[in-house]
């Protein structure tokens, strides 16, 4: 039993006739129940939140750390191109904080690339 109250959603009538009553449920004739939590709504909304928080932080880092305002590309391909490699830079630079230097950053690639190539002799300095 929860400490939480939740709403039932449930009417069988309307389903029956709604156009996405097969998308919905399978059931021919009770339709569907939705239970939802009292507080659903306000979860959602810090969900959304949150998610916009976390994808604002990378772009707001790139352009005041680095100073990548602009893109100097014309064309889709072209610019998701050269946001990607950005990207590349600004994830290799948060790897190798949290690994703990280039050296830890060089062990690390080293292992990664010796599960993905096992049998590449070459791979033994970077």
């Amino acid at each position: 039993m929860s400490i939480f109250r939740t709403l039932v959603y449930n009417n069988p009538g309307q389903c029956r006739t709604c156009g996405l009553h097969g998308q919905c449920t399978k059931s021919k004739t009770n339709g569907r129940n939705i239970d939802r939590s009292e507080f659903s709504a306000e979860m959602e909304q810090n969900n959304r939140r949150v998610k916009q928080n976390l994808a604002e932080h990378p772009w707001g880092t790139l352009k005041r750390q680095r100073g990548f305002d602009y893109v100097l590309t014309r064309g889709k391909k072209k610019v998701l191109g050269e946001v990607g490699l950005v990207f590349i830079g600004y994830n290799l630079s948060r790897l190798e904080k949290i690994e703990g230097g280039i050296n830890a950053l060089k062990e690390f690639i080293m292992q990664m690339m010796a599960l993905l190539y096992p049998k590449r002799a070459c791979l033994k300095t970077i």
